[in-house]
């Protein structure tokens, strides 16, 4: 805990110790931008250590993986010799308690994944990092990664309770006049983007893309950003086809997860993506866990040194597909290693028998409290149809043959019905595994096989 800390949640003097705390982490994002190559490697490596000793102290599944591994972090002298510690996974994430030993409940937050991968789970970041992922996604980091002079932004984003999306209305309230959900009908959508009129937007693919079909179909006038940001999701040539028609504005995609936070934005110049290595470690490794060279696809691999609540080391949970490319970048973020476009992330928006367009997060939002799934697929067959596919836990109840005899499918089921409406029929269907993705390890979680007509 630093001095200033324990000024945080004092009436009115807070605020303006909260903004110090901000402009304390753009220094030292400036800072690490400006950095030669050799300069950062030792950053870096610095970082690396203290929070491999950091998570040896405070968090006995890294202590017992890296002993069982016969490992401790002084085994760490340079970048390279993270590859001999071994990888942590998704599921072993989820078993673990979500925050460090000893950490006080004031001095973090506790945020729970979407869904959209399958399998939610929960993350604490520590109070610091928070400050530092607020820092990261403001104006003026924008515009010195991007080297812009934008002014104003808004965000549409997943308001859940547990979502790591609202983390700036935590410490910032006013900021929630710029934040909207992404939940919302597409006209309110349009009516907050005409309302602010923002230089600059932040949102997912699918949301864009649902509000650019909106403003074609009904010929809406639509203000136009000059920047658009997106995450969270896949752009697919199509989606970036149709949000083209609508925007003018610069599309940029960046690479975020709630694990993480921010790791990877997009070259301006639409090269790939650039690492934001001063904040993250990013691995490419084959299914064995050895390292890809560049110019090959791999699994991510991502070490967050930014947090201390419970930091990542080589975890591959978000179960992405990337790429390094060869070489360097000569844009302005040419310190920075460029990733191929990530694959694996694509998520669909429902069709309704009346056209109506329900974003995918209001789907798998329904699914997180209930027991008994451990994986989930939501597919929409027809227009007026819907099947969800379901990976039961292997500690759950197996004794029933049909998912509609048991009690939380039974309530998913209403659930689903309640949002999508008396037009469209939900079946359930246990399965052993949800089928991949064409040419992915990964599967995605809402799937539609209905096109609005005429966007093929």
């Amino acid at each position: 805990m630093t001095y200033w800390d324990k000024w945080l949640d004092v009436p009115a003097a807070g605020l303006l110790f909260k903004i110090l705390k901000i402009r304390q982490k753009l220094r030292q994002i400036q800072d690490a931008i400006g950095m030669d190559e050799a300069r950062l490697g030792e950053y870096r490596l610095a970082q690396l250590k203290s929070v491999m000793a950091h998570a040896w102290s405070q968090i006995p599944l890294y202590r017992e993986k890296w002993r069982a591994a016969g490992l401790r972090p002084e085994d760490v002298q340079s970048l390279d010799d993270l590859a001999k510690f071994p990888i942590l996974s998704k599921e072993e994430l989820r078993n673990a308690p979500p925050a460090a030993t000893g950490l006080s409940r004031d001095r973090h937050y506790v945020f729970k994944t979407t869904g959209s991968s399958g399998s939610p789970i929960s993350i604490a970041y520590d109070r610091d990092k928070g400050f530092y992922e607020i820092a990261l996604i403001s104006t003026f980091s924008i515009n010195l990664h991007f080297q812009l002079r934008l002014k104003k932004g808004m965000s549409i984003l997943v308001l859940d309770d547990e979502a790591m999306e609202i983390l700036p209305a935590i410490e910032f309230p006013r900021f929630k006049k710029f934040l909207f959900d992404a939940l919302e009908p597409v006209e309110n959508q349009i009516a907050h983007i005409n309302r602010v009129r923002p230089d600059y937007l932040v949102t997912y693919p699918s949301v864009l893309k649902n509000i650019a079909l909106r403003v074609q179909a009904d010929q809406i006038k639509i203000h136009q950003p000059a920047l658009l940001m997106t995450t969270g999701e896949s752009h697919d040539d199509h989606t970036r086809k149709i949000i083209g028609q609508t925007f003018a504005g610069e599309l940029i995609d960046g690479y975020a997860a709630t694990e993480t936070g921010v790791i990877a934005v997009e070259c301006p110049r639409h090269n790939g993506l650039h690492v934001l290595d001063y904040r993250a470690i990013i691995e490419i490794v084959d299914d064995e866990g050895r390292p890809v060279p560049p110019g090959q696809s791999g699994n991510v691999v991502a070490t967050d040194l930014v947090n201390r609540a419970f930091p990542l080391i080589r975890y591959s949970g978000m179960g992405d597909i990337a790429g390094y490319r060869p070489g360097r970048c000569t844009c302005g973020l040419r310190a920075l290693p460029l990733l191929d476009r990530i694959e694996g992330r694509k998520i669909d928006s429902i069709l309704l028998p009346d056209n109506r367009i329900v974003h995918p997060y209001r789907l798998t939002l329904l699914v997180q409290d209930l027991p008994g799934v451990q994986k989930f697929q939501i597919r929409q067959e027809t227009q007026d149809e819907i099947l969800v596919l379901i990976v039961r836990d292997p500690a759950g109840a197996r004794e029933a043959s049909s998912a509609e005899d048991l009690p939380p499918y039974r309530e998913l089921k209403k659930r689903l019905q309640d949002v999508l409406g008396g037009g469209m029929t939900v079946r359930l269907r246990f399965v052993d595994d949800i089928p991949r993705s064409e040419n992915s390890h990964k599967y995605q979680t809402v799937v539609s096989l209905v096109h609005p007509p005429g966007r093929s």
